[in-house]
């Protein structure tokens, strides 16, 4: 004998569904349906997005070599190397050469400044102050005889026309004195420092261009800058876009080799419009490799993009946020630009009531479930909170330790 009850419940916006409820003995061909314990427990939700790894930091290699430079030696894709790392080799042959021709340069430069500071200046200098000394000596021995020579003519042994030629005796004596004090200053103070300025200037010149040679001979070495592994980047090569090999030519500030350090990886990802309410910094995250299934790298959210923007091959229309997790630790099978699954939480209760997904069911979008009394069957409105992939949040409508029909 089958009896009707007749359930009136409460729903929002002042409405009232009538639910009509079977209740009966359960028949052996009701047997088959499973009813599970509402239990308390923790519940995590994750919105999970797509994105790739990448380096934080990534030092880009480009030839510092003036002018084109041939590669002697490359290393190979995938190399692990540490700072400090031999990376490429260029032909610098002809570097060394003029190195060598700018050496002697440097030489005879400091040898020619050396020379005339230690020796042909000096030399010349003191030779110039004997002549200065003699003159002098010569200027005051003249008017010397001059003043001796007054006393003569007063006394008439020694006529007006000697005293004369005395007089210009002293005269040439004293511009011969003076012009040799001249020559010496000048010699000193400006010839001289004039010309060590001139071989200081060509030794400078000289050991310059010795410097940059040799910086170009430290330019055909390239060393990496950081750890990381050996990355070749694509570039155009006699026509073709490729990477480079041994042979080919390279030119300055052409970047062909990148070093990601995968020491500090970060998972760049997009968050759809719909979903940046539920993505904030300093969220739970967790990366998930698509090439290794098994290993789950937890981090944090670092960073939620300011402006929406449109993606290649997604309608204009839709709109995404960009997102960077940062990765607590890094793992040496990562790879720069690997795809990855990324896990943002959401949502995290460490005692929720919880309800199976399969035991909920809606009408006019509002949950119900079956509660399991005995031999009979309750149904109940639910007011639900969050939800994972197998459960609900039951905020109001059952409790734990009632039992719920699983159809």
């Amino acid at each position: 004998m089958k009896g009707w009850i007749i359930a009136a419940l409460a729903v929002p916006a002042a409405f009232v569904v009538v639910v009509l409820v079977t209740a009966s003995r359960i028949s052996s061909r009701d047997t088959a349906f499973e009813a599970v314990e509402v239990r308390r427990g923790p519940l995590a939700v994750w919105h999970t997005y797509e994105g790739r790894i990448e380096s934080r930091t990534v030092q880009t290699i480009a030839s510092g070599f003036d002018g084109a430079a041939t590669i002697t030696s490359l290393a190979p894709e995938g190399m692990v190397v540490e700072p400090g790392s031999l990376l490429v080799t260029l032909d610098a042959s002809e570097v060394e050469k003029e190195i060598l021709g700018l050496e002697r340069d440097v030489a005879l430069a400091e040898s020619e400044l050396e020379s005339l500071v230690g020796a042909k200046h000096p030399l010349q200098a003191r030779a110039l102050e004997m002549d200065r000394l003699e003159a002098e000596s010569t200027y005051e021995e003249e008017r010397q005889f001059l003043d001796d020579s007054r006393q003569l003519v007063e006394e008439g042994l020694l006529s007006d026309y000697q005293m004369k030629k005395q007089a210009v005796a002293v005269e040439q004596a004293r511009l011969r004195f003076e012009g040799l004090e001249m020559e010496l200053r000048l010699t000193t103070n400006v010839l001289h420092q004039t010309e060590r300025a001139r071989a200081a200037a060509r030794l400078d010149s000289a050991r310059q261009e010795l410097d940059i040679a040799r910086r170009q001979l430290k330019n055909s070495t390239i060393r990496s800058p950081s750890h990381g592994r050996v990355v070749h980047l694509p570039v155009h090569v006699g026509g073709e876009y490729r990477t480079v090999r041994v042979g080919d030519t390279v030119h300055k500030n052409q970047p062909f080799l990148s070093i990601p350090d995968m020491s500090d990886p970060i998972v760049r990802s997009h968050v759809p419009e719909s979903e940046l309410s539920r993505v904030s910094v300093n969220q739970e995250g967790r990366v998930v490799p698509l090439a290794f299934p098994d290993l789950t790298l937890p981090g944090i959210v670092e960073q939620v993009g300011a402006i929406a923007r449109t993606r290649v091959g997604q309608p204009n229309w839709k709109k995404w946020f960009d997102l960077v997790i940062r990765l607590d630790a890094a793992d040496p099978r990562l790879r720069s630009e690997m795809s990855v699954q990324c896990q943002v939480l959401a949502h995290r209760t460490d005692d929720a009531i919880l309800v199976p997904r399969r035991a909920v069911w809606w009408e006019n979008r509002s949950p119900f479930c079956s509660v399991v009394d005995g031999p009979r069957a309750t149904v109940r409105a639910l007011e639900l909170g969050a939800a994972d992939e197998l459960n609900f949040e039951v905020l109001a409508g059952i409790e734990p330790g009632d039992r719920v029909r699983i159809p």
